[in-house]
């Protein structure tokens, strides 16, 4: 089994390399989320990563994580279009914010959505690092001081 953080990277490696947008990223607190946690993040990155290619008309996309305490941010930045974020998600077809909000909430967090026309964009998801005791409690720092290995199950071709 592949570290989390190894399988996110070759994914956006794959999903970014036919279109010439250079990528950055730097997900090693990834590691840090509770398996329960870990197909949320997975996902949601992709389906981040995809917007840009699919959309954003960027040069250049920024995916970091970072732990923040309890927390694991995970943001997507690029430097593309921008859209107007208030009516974003109105378009017939178009659900990868609301999967991406909906996606945050299952998950305990929440997802900001910083962008502006000609400005780029940039997803904020924070996400907590949650471990579920066997007697039903749970215990955030342990959550995120685990620190284990785990897999990410995306489909093959994300980038269809």
């Amino acid at each position: 089994m592949q570290a989390l953080p190894a399988l996110i990277q070759e994914d956006i490696r794959r999903l970014v390399s036919a279109t010439g947008i250079i990528s950055s990223r730097e997900v090693d607190a990834l590691a840090y989320l509770p398996a329960a946690l870990a197909d949320h993040a997975c996902r949601a990155i992709m389906e981040g990563v995809t917007n840009v290619v699919r959309h954003a008309r960027a040069t250049s996309v920024l995916i970091s994580a970072l732990r923040d305490g309890a927390t694991v941010i995970i943001e997507i930045r690029d430097d593309g279009i921008g859209f107007d974020a208030a009516t974003a998600g109105d378009a017939p077809g178009h659900y990868g914010l609301v999967g991406l909000r909906e996606r945050a909430r299952s998950a305990g967090g929440d997802l900001v959505i910083q962008t502006a026309r000609g400005a780029g964009t940039t997803l904020r998801l924070r996400v907590p690092c949650v471990a579920w005791e066997a007697n039903g409690a749970i215990d955030p720092v342990a959550g995120c001081l685990e620190g284990r290995s785990l897999s990410c199950d995306l489909p093959n071709g994300a980038n269809g």
